[in-house]
C-alpha cells in the first residue's frame, strides 16, 4: 500500500474491504509507491475510489477521491457544495445559485453549472437529495481533465469527481457515496448528459 495508507494501519484497509464485499467491488491493494484502490463497476462505468497527497505550498495532506468516467453527450458541468460563511457573498456579487426547489437542500448546498434546466433535473430525484443530506463535507463536481500525468481522456469523456481531506474510513459514508455516485451516472443518461457506452478511460 502507499506509504500514508501504510501509516492509517488496518483501520481504512478493513473498512474499504468490507465496503468492497457489500456492494461487489473490487479492493486493490497498493505497494509503496502505489495507494489502495477501490473499483465498483456500474453498467459500463466504473468508479473509482482511492487516496493520494494533495500538496498547497510548504505542506502536504491526504485527500480520498472518488472518480467516474462517462461520455458526456451534451458537456453539462456542474459543481455542488455545502453552503459556508462566505456563500452569502458569492451570492451577493452574483454568482449563480441554482435552486432545486428542496428547501431543505437548497439551504445546505450551492450549485453552479452551464445549464439550469438540466441540473435542476439532474438533482430532481429524492433518492439522491436524500444520500446528500446524509453525507456531511459533501462536495461534487464534473471535471474534463485532470492534468497532465492524468489518463488520456477522449474528447467527450468526463468525470464525475469527489475530493474530501484525509482519509475515509467509515463504511456508512463510503457506502453512501458510492451510491450516490451510481444514482448521478443513471441520473446522467435518464435526462439526456451522458451516454451509457464505456467511456474506455482506466483510472488505475
Amino acid at each position: 500500500m502507499g506509504f500514508f495508507d501504510k501509516l492509517m494501519g488496518s483501520k481504512k484497509r478493513d473498512a474499504w474491504t468490507a465496503v468492497a464485499d457489500r456492494m461487489g467491488a473490487e479492493f486493490t491493494e497498493g505497494g509503496f509507491w502505489r495507494n489502495d484502490t477501490l473499483c465498483l463497476k456500474r453498467k459500463n462505468w466504473t468508479i473509482y475510489l482511492d487516496t493520494f497527497m494533495r500538496s498547497t505550498g510548504n505542506s502536504s495532506y491526504p485527500c480520498t477521491r472518488i472518480r467516474a468516467p462517462y461520455i458526456s453527450t451534451n458537456n453539462l458541468q456542474f459543481r455542488i457544495y455545502e453552503e459556508n460563511i462566505l456563500s452569502p457573498v458569492s451570492k451577493w456579487l452574483g454568482l449563480q445559485d441554482i435552486q432545486v426547489g428542496n428547501k431543505k437542500f437548497d439551504h445546505r448546498y450551492m450549485i453552479k453549472g452551464n445549464d439550469e434546466h438540466m441540473i435542476r433535473k439532474l438533482f430532481e430525484p429524492q433518492d439522491i437529495k436524500t444520500l446528500m443530506l446524509d453525507i456531511r463535507s459533501m462536495a461534487i463536481r464534473t471535471k474534463d481533465k485532470e492534468g497532465y500525468f492524468s489518463a488520456h481522456y477522449a474528447e467527450n469523456a468526463d468525470l464525475i469527481y469527489f475530493e474530501q481531506k484525509g482519509i475515509i474510513n467509515k463504511e456508512e459514508t463510503l457506502s453512501a457515496l458510492l451510491a450516490l455516485f451510481c444514482l448521478l451516472l443513471d441520473r446522467l443518461v435518464e435526462i439526456g448528459a451522458a451516454s451509457e457506452e464505456d467511456p474506455k478511460v482506466n483510472l488505475d
